[in-house]
Parts: structure tokens; C-alpha cells; sequence
């Protein structure tokens, strides 16, 4: 993936699953401002509203910034991080991300819209953010899932430490080969861990109450290297995830890695 320093940038373009992510109004601005430096387009597509958008741009996480149908940005940037992002002649591999020691809080609670600030609290990190949009987005399915579940949360001392999100794959426009009503998808896993990882356990917990609620396999799109999306893929493969294809090339913040997909038999 190249682009050349002196290209003249002419059209960006935001794609997005329903605004689900909260960092996506802050990646809104930041795209809007630097594609206005720029003298550039900004085109946005929601892609619960245009489900073809989510293949003519390969969508497979809550959103992506596509510039020129050449530069992939997919994780939360800074206009002045895009800028300096588009002016590089090449990206550099991002390093490999290694979890730290997978940690359990016993103490697992189905992610519901009622206790959507929580998670988005531990999403945010403290950014001052508003969680109202993801908020809406959950309301759009609370009614078509198995007693309005979303995923699982685990607590310590009271305050969430991960938390994991899906949604069955016919729910789901990403440009998956098949779409099966008993197939999940899982959208997001979070946060990443460097010293102590708690994502282990809300996976597993997940995957149970999906078995048990008759699914029968459940899929993930993660980075191969970087924590963005959902990853390293390593860290998937120890938890019985196999790695199906490579489906995109992206840059981020820590540089750029390959997204795949994997999938995991119940």
C-alpha cells in the first residue's frame, strides 16, 4: 500500500454501521476538517441504510475512512493524524501486539441497552465522548435478539473490565460468503490489555450462551498483528478461532496490518 506524498486528495468517504462505535462522531469531525484542508469531498454512508455500501467499500468493523479508494484508515485518528497519514510515501507493518495474562473477574452480566454507559465508559477510556448515538443503535435491534442481549460484560470491584458485543450475521451488511441464522458475529471485543487481559473470559462466556442458544458457529474480523479490530489474531486462535482469509489492508494509528476473518465452530 502506497501513496505518494504529492497525490492531491480529492475524495474521503466515512463508512459506518449505524454510527455503533462512539468514537464515531469524533472520527466524523476529525475526517470532516482534514478533507476540508484539503479542499476535498467528504461523501458519509451508513451502511444499516445502504447495506451495498458495506461491500463496495469492504466494510467489516464500525467504521472506516476510505480516501481516494487507496488509503484505509481504521481505527480513531486526529485530523492532524489523517494529514500526516496521507502524506506518508509508504506505511510501516504495525509490530505485533501481545495480550497480557488472561485475567477472569467471575463475574459476567449480559450487555444490555441498560447498562450500555458502562461499557461505554470503559470503550472511551475517558474521552469525553457522547455514548447516545451507540445507545440508539442498540435500541434498532434490542427486540430481534434472545432476551435483548448483546454480549457479556465482566465486572471487578464493581466497574466493567470487558465486554463483548454481537449480533447474529443476518443481522450483520458486512460482506460475509454466507449469512446463516445460526451463525453470530461478534462487532467488537474490548479493551486490549497489555499487563492483564480480561477479554478472555467474556469470549467464552459469549460462546456458551450462543451454543446454548442454538447457534452453531460464530464468526470475528481481526487485525493479524495490532489489537485493531478485535485482535491480535493470535489471541482468537488460543481462545479455538481459526483463521478463515484475509479479507482487507489497513492503516491505523501504530501502522499497517492485515484484517481477517475467523471463525469458531460451536
Amino acid at each position: 500500500m502506497r501513496c505518494p506524498a504529492d497525490h492531491a486528495h480529492r475524495q474521503f468517504v466515512l463508512v459506518h454501521f449505524g454510527r455503533q462505535c462512539a468514537w464515531f462522531d469524533y472520527m466524523h469531525r476529525q475526517a470532516e476538517q482534514a478533507a476540508h484542508s484539503l479542499g476535498a469531498t467528504l461523501e458519509v454512508y451508513d451502511v444499516y441504510a445502504k447495506p451495498e455500501t458495506a461491500t463496495q467499500y469492504n466494510l467489516w468493523f464500525p467504521f472506516m475512512l476510505v480516501v481516494d479508494d487507496r488509503v484505509r484508515i481504521a481505527s480513531p485518528m486526529s485530523q492532524q493524524e489523517i494529514l500526516e497519514t496521507l502524506q506518508a510515501d509508504t506505511f510501516p507493518m504495525a509490530p505485533v501486539m501481545c495480550p497480557g495474562q488472561n485475567r477472569y473477574t467471575h463475574d459476567v452480566k449480559p450487555l444490555l441497552v441498560g447498562n450500555l454507559e458502562d461499557a461505554e465508559r470503559l470503550c472511551l477510556s475517558g474521552a469525553e465522548l457522547s455514548a447516545s448515538p451507540k445507545h440508539y443503535w442498540m435500541q434498532k435491534f434490542a427486540g430481534a435478539l434472545a432476551s435483548g442481549v448483546f454480549g457479556f460484560a465482566s465486572y471487578e470491584c464493581g466497574r466493567l473490565a470487558a465486554a463483548v458485543e454481537y449480533l447474529p450475521s443476518t443481522m450483520v451488511p458486512y460482506p460475509l460468503s454466507t449469512k446463516h441464522p445460526e451463525h453470530a458475529f461478534i462487532t467488537c471485543v474490548y479493551p486490549f490489555g497489555q499487563t492483564e487481559d480480561f477479554r478472555a473470559e467474556v469470549l467464552t462466556h459469549l460462546c456458551e450462551w450462543l451454543s446454548a442458544n442454538r447457534f452453531s458457529g460464530v464468526s470475528i474480523a481481526a487485525g493479524r498483528s495490532s489489537t485493531y479490530p478485535n485482535g491480535p489474531a493470535s489471541f482468537l486462535s488460543q481462545l479455538g478461532f481459526d483463521e478463515v482469509g484475509l479479507v482487507d489492508d489497513v492503516v491505523m494509528k501504530v501502522g499497517r496490518d492485515y484484517t481477517v476473518l475467523m471463525h469458531k465452530s460451536l
